[in-house]
């Protein structure tokens, strides 16, 4: 830990990435279970119980990237598992990812109800809408058979 915040000197350490699975890094076995592939923002449960640079820079409350099980986050982020033709730096569907914000899906949504509710029930809608057209001159009712 030393080593880490020597080189990064007075800058702060954003995030650790692992790389492979050494004890060094992960610690024990039980260090290779507790981090998921991936990025982990929080220490996961356990982890005072496991020594490693992984463990030590999640008790600083440092993201950590675990890159282990490639072929998960391969199919996670929709990459190719082995690429015919190397992708640019900064294109793929890891650094462009659609996420659509539920909250105001839901609001959006709750407006459209009250807005039709209110049109459907009040003059507003009767005017903009209009009465169903009535003929003036009555018709004869026709004979029954």
């Amino acid at each position: 830990m030393t080593f880490y915040h020597d080189i990064a000197k007075e800058k702060p350490i954003a995030a650790y990435v692992n790389v492979g699975g050494g004890t060094v890094s992960v610690g024990t076995v039980v260090g290779k279970k507790l981090f998921l592939p991936g990025l982990n923002q929080k220490a996961p449960p356990g982890v005072l119980e496991v020594d490693g640079v992984m463990s030590r820079f999640a008790r600083e409350s440092k993201p950590v990237i675990n890159m282990v099980y490639i072929e998960k986050i391969a199919e996670e982020y929709d990459l190719p598992k082995t690429p015919s033709v190397m992708p640019k730096v900064g294109e793929g569907n890891i650094f462009l990812r659609i996420k659509y914000n539920l909250y105001l899906a839901a609001a959006n949504l709750v407006l459209l109800v009250v807005v039709l509710f209110v049109l459907l029930q009040s003059d507003i809608g009767y005017r903009i809408f209009g009465a169903p057209h009535v003929s003036q001159t009555p018709k004869h009712p026709e004979p029954m058979v």
